[in-house]
């Protein structure tokens, strides 16, 4: 299955309400017990993420082979036009 998803980030100052997405795209694609996480951040600023129960677990970066969890709920920055692809 293939799943779109947009990280919400809301700026410091803007009402909850506010709709103030940052420039951050994930999306994932799962198929039998594989899973792929893209996450990309489309902006020259670094970028908070703050990854969903559904990205949660023990992966591996496909483009360098670095191990990497993902805690639910535990942000981390994406640097300026920085990206992630990460494999289990």
């Amino acid at each position: 299955s293939f799943r779109f998803l947009i990280f919400p980030y809301r700026e410091p100052g803007f009402p909850s309400d506010s709709g103030a997405v940052s420039d951050l795209m994930a999306f994932t694609r799962t198929a039998g017990d594989n899973k792929v996480v893209c996450l990309f951040n489309l902006s020259a600023k670094q970028q908070p993420v703050i990854p969903t129960v559904e990205v949660g677990g023990e992966y591996t970066n496909a483009m360098t082979g670095a191990k990497r969890t993902i805690v639910p709920g535990e942000e981390f920055a994406l640097g300026p036009w920085e990206y992630l692809i990460l494999v289990n």
